[in-house]
């Protein structure tokens, strides 16, 4: 009847929610960032008051930063932290976003919060080794710019929950 109608059509919903997030996280993935930046920008604004998955905020962040948006980059890494303060990741994002922008202690700010939950027993997940390279790389390169040099871009990583 019409019961079983609603809820057939609410898990429709829900599978087309959750396939458009996937594709727009593809598209970044196949470093198509524009299309991956307005496909992401698309599907959260219609989440509405839904919780964005931290790995789609982060997807957004990594397009943007891609497209030289740092900004805008940063704007998305810095909500995908409020949404997952434990990730060592989105950390480490945050805080390439900040240095790119001149924003040094931000930058240092999020770059001691990305060593810290990547030590942290709250941390979701076991940081690689190859992570770790990345988040020491990050190190170099804010202390390289903090001195007033010129330095290359800062990594930022995709992630993607297990």
């Amino acid at each position: 009847g019409a019961v079983h109608d609603e809820r057939l059509a609410a898990f429709f919903a829900a599978q087309h929610d959750l396939l458009a997030g996937e594709h727009a996280f593809a598209l970044v993935c196949s470093q198509r960032y524009d299309d991956g930046a307005r496909a992401l920008e698309h599907h959260i604004s219609g989440l509405g008051s839904q919780r964005i998955p931290p790995y789609l905020l982060n997807a957004l962040g990594f397009a943007h930063y891609h497209r030289r948006d740092y900004s805008a980059s940063g704007d998305a890494f810095g909500q995908a932290t409020e949404a997952d303060p434990n990730n060592p990741i989105l950390w480490n994002n945050l805080a390439a976003a900040r240095m790119v922008v001149g924003d040094i202690r931000a930058a240092d700010d999020a770059l001691f919060r990305t060593l810290d939950s990547a030590a942290g027993k709250n941390c979701q997940f076991h940081v690689e080794e190859y992570h770790m390279r990345v988040f020491q790389y990050n190190v170099q390169n804010l202390a390289t710019r903090a001195r007033g040099k010129a330095a290359s871009l800062p990594s930022v990583e995709l992630w993607l929950p297990a």
